[in-house]
């Protein structure tokens, strides 16, 4: 792909989560007592975060779509999801699929495992 296919595909991707919520590779939480997520879940998003930004890669966490559906990270350079999950089964979380926009892929990475980077490829 050349670089204006590039940047095409990234502007994409980027035009798919809602303008207010751009915070690209900035790391967003939620935590509390009010739908906060867990301390683990929490962690490995922010595992899925450093990593990608040590590899120079644009993100958004806690990314939300122009139709309302939310991701825990979106990898904006190579148009990838992540979900972690840890009490929501793999199943659960693949009925969310429909909500997202088609181009990206969806990989999905459980709290359980041990973290490794290779975790993201």
């Amino acid at each position: 792909m050349n670089a204006k296919d590039r940047f095409l595909a990234y502007r994409g991707r980027l035009n798919s989560i809602r303008m207010s919520n751009r915070r690209i590779n900035e790391f967003r939480f939620t935590a509390g007592e009010r739908g906060g997520c867990t301390w683990e879940h929490e962690l490995r998003k922010f595992q899925i975060c450093w990593e990608l930004k040590k590899r120079a890669v644009d993100f958004v966490s806690e990314a939300i779509f122009e139709n309302g559906a939310r991701a825990d990270v979106v990898d904006l350079t190579n148009g990838i999801i992540y979900e972690v999950l840890h009490t929501e089964t793999l199943e659960e979380a693949k009925h969310k699929e429909s909500y997202y926009p088609e181009l990206f892929e969806i990989r999905y990475i459980k709290t359980s495992d041990n973290w490794e980077t290779r975790l993201l490829d």
